[in-house]
């Protein structure tokens, strides 16, 4: 169905309620974190980020740099130290975190604005309430307030990822290569969004995004040298794609990835680690090139990107939580511009799930607040790490999420062959009429 009928005539009492759990989820977290927990992660990664920024400046070694009084770490490119190196200057690091949080509202407020300008692109009817709906659930909600929290540059992230989407869409190949390429500097994996690219045949957007991004290479090459870069390599290929911690049983159900990877590693324990990635590979790549099968409209087009993105991020071994914020602005905009079926109820359901990211620790402690004798809880926190041990809630979000997609394709294709059918039947109808009149003219 198309979005060109009043707004008051589209029930969205769903979508809405999904908008404000994620917000309310988010809040609740916030509340959680600075009220109610023992310990507070705040700023824990942009603590890592501001002391390896001035560890570079004492000229230490700074590529994998843990804070003692925090709980995060360094792991981006050498080369993207520069982009934190202005906050070491500052001194004061909780002034430096405000600045970057400022930065990171800024771009989801963009990425909000965007959204509804995509929205509006599609004819979509906007009540007040939904544009207010949808600019609080960029800024408060669950992923964009952990993010803020722990000091991430993910919003920034998932604002060059729109950017792809929309640059590809309106044929500006240097914003779309350019956004590609710097993403893809910082957190590497965006280079497999490129295949959206390359269906696009957008080729000068790949050529400058490839250009880009080798230039970032051998600036990081001659400015650091080979030894920090082997490290950051090390740390990446070693510790953080978590191959080996999967297949040994040793990445816990409360820490929070959402990979395909914890599934697949938990049904096929014996097999080399590095077959993990090829078996979820193996699993998207059907999933995103069905979606890439019909994308005649804007609409389509948004689910395919969704796919794309989604699907290549949980196959990924090193996505988390945090990276969900990525699909935000096409998961919104198919949420609004779907105004009935299964393919929206789908939606809605795997964006609800995600916002409620169960793990066992928050289960456990959950049910210590019920009046449940000891043992009881710790029978369930059992079974629900077992559970979980498996299949986050997360992934299961996701899974609905791509199910939707995959059913939005298919009903799509559907609708277009029953078109072209009755249109074909109706031409034939015409042609006889005029056949028949020209014998009659004879």
């Amino acid at each position: 169905m198309t979005t060109n009928e009043p707004a008051e005539r589209i029930d969205r009492r769903g979508v809405r309620a999904v908008l404000l759990l994620g917000i309310v989820t988010g809040l609740a977290m916030a509340v959680y974190f600075s009220v109610l927990s023992v310990e507070s992660p705040l700023a824990w990664d942009f603590i890592a980020y501001v002391e390896a920024a001035e560890a570079v400046l004492e000229g230490e070694s700074f590529v994998g740099y843990e804070p003692i009084e925090a709980g995060g770490e360094y792991v981006y490119p050498p080369v993207v130290i520069f982009a934190f190196i202005p906050y070491a200057f500052i001194g004061d690091w909780e002034v430096a975190f405000i600045i970057h949080s400022i930065v990171n509202l800024g771009a989801l407020a963009i990425l909000a604005a965007l959204t509804i300008s995509e929205l509006r692109r599609l004819d979509v009817s906007l009540e007040r309430l939904d544009r207010a709906l949808i600019v609080a659930f960029f800024l408060v909600s669950l992923y964009p307030l952990v993010n803020i929290g722990l000091g991430q540059i993910d919003p920034v992230i998932a604002l060059l990822i729109a950017f792809v989407f929309i640059g590809s869409e309106a044929g500006h190949d240097r914003l779309t290569g350019g956004a590609l390429s710097i993403a893809a500097i910082v957190k590497l994996f965006p280079l497999s969004f490129g295949l959206w690219l390359l269906f696009q045949r957008r080729f000068k957007s790949i050529l400058f995004a490839a250009i880009l991004f080798v230039a970032g290479v051998i600036s990081s090459l001659i400015i650091f040298g080979i030894g920090t870069n082997r490290t950051y390599l090390e740390v990446i290929i070693l510790e953080r794609s978590r191959l080996r911690a999967f297949a040994d049983g040793m990445v816990s159900p409360d820490f929070f990835s959402v990979t395909l990877i914890r599934p697949i590693s938990a049904i096929f324990p014996m097999i080399p680690p590095i077959l993990y990635l090829g078996i979820s590979l193996a699993v998207v790549l059907p999933i995103i090139a069905y979606s890439y099968r019909r994308t005649l409209s804007h609409r389509d087009r948004h689910m395919a990107f969704l796919l794309t993105v989604l699907g290549l991020l949980i196959a990924l071994p090193s996505s988390n939580l945090n990276h969900l914020l990525y699909i935000y602005m096409p998961v919104i905009v198919l949420l609004f511009s779907l105004t009935s079926g299964r393919a929206r109820r789908w939606l809605a359901i795997g964006l609800g799930i995600i916002l409620v990211p169960l793990q066992p620790a928050i289960i456990k402690g959950l049910l210590e607040l019920t009046p449940m004798p000891t043992a009881t809880v710790e029978m369930i926190h059992q079974i629900v790490y077992m559970l979980l041990s498996v299949i986050s809630v997360a992934l299961i979000g996701t899974i609905v999420i791509l199910a939707a997609g995959v059913y939005y394709h298919r009903r799509t294709a559907t609708d277009l062959s029953r078109s072209t059918e009755g249109g074909d039947e109706i031409a034939q109808r015409l042609f006889g009429v005029v056949g028949l009149r020209d014998r009659t003219r004879q």
